[in-house]
């Protein structure tokens, strides 16, 4: 039987669980990623970085939805791997990356946003280099 997560009146069906608190989710042939916090300040800080991240010329994926009262976010799903697993097996040109994320650390610092530039944060898709402000956590 498969395993659907309802959250205001939109039904996600579980597709893969990708940590202890993350899914892999699909709505209307949509692939998502779904995140249930441990606690409301967890939460209102991905709400808060969500929010400040995307007013910055930097690319993160787009949220479906939140839900304060389950503490639950839904964001778009990026399929590829992080940009640590492209340069272990050298699918991706160093200068290409460094260039990248050169870029966004700049519109970071213009910001005064902190953020983790750790090499698993980021999904490149081919065209652009998305920053997850999250964790898949497999």
């Amino acid at each position: 039987m498969k395993e659907i997560i309802e959250i205001k009146r939109k039904e996600f069906e579980v597709l893969e669980k990708m940590g202890e608190h993350s899914f892999k989710v699909q709505r209307k042939n949509k692939i998502f990623f779904l995140k249930k916090y441990d606690n409301k300040d967890a939460f209102n800080a991905f709400v808060d970085q969500y929010r400040r991240l995307k007013i910055t010329a930097m690319d993160i994926p787009k949220c479906y939805l939140f839900d304060k009262n389950l503490l639950i976010s839904v964001v778009d799903f990026i399929e590829g791997d992080n940009i640590f697993d492209l340069l272990l097996r050298e699918d991706i040109k160093n200068e290409e990356i460094y260039k990248f994320l050169f870029q966004d650390e700049w519109y970071m610092r213009r910001e005064k946003l902190r953020i983790d530039f750790h090499p698993e944060n980021f999904k490149f898709d081919g065209k652009k280099l998305y920053y997850l402000p999250y964790k898949y956590g497999k």
